[in-house]
């Protein structure tokens, strides 16, 4: 379970849930299967450190689950809900790497 603050309550959200988080001016977007998007004042940092292994940095303003890596492609990587997320150029053969070990 991920417990985090969202406006003024604590919540929690099954981490097999999250498909990837976004920070956008200092908020954080979290996307979930089945949850919806929820929002917390957290860092994709401080995010990153508290989840597993299975998800990694692709860029400066998102984390991605890998367990909902459906496709990578030059630049960009596709998730559950083909949702297309870019991918940095310093980190394009990690998420490579991460897709085809799933």
């Amino acid at each position: 379970m991920f417990y985090f603050f969202s406006e003024g309550k604590k919540l929690r959200i099954p981490i097999k849930q999250i498909i990837y988080a976004e920070i956008q001016n200092h908020d954080l977007q979290i996307v979930t299967n089945g949850w919806g998007t929820v929002h917390s004042r957290m860092s994709l940092t401080s995010f990153l450190e508290k989840m597993p292994s299975s998800f990694i940095r692709i860029h400066n303003s998102y984390v991605i689950n890998t367990d909902f890596l459906m496709g990578v492609g030059y630049r960009e990587c596709t998730v559950a809900g083909n949702v297309v997320l870019p991918v940095a150029r310093a980190m394009q053969e990690d998420v490579e790497r991460q897709f085809l070990k799933r």
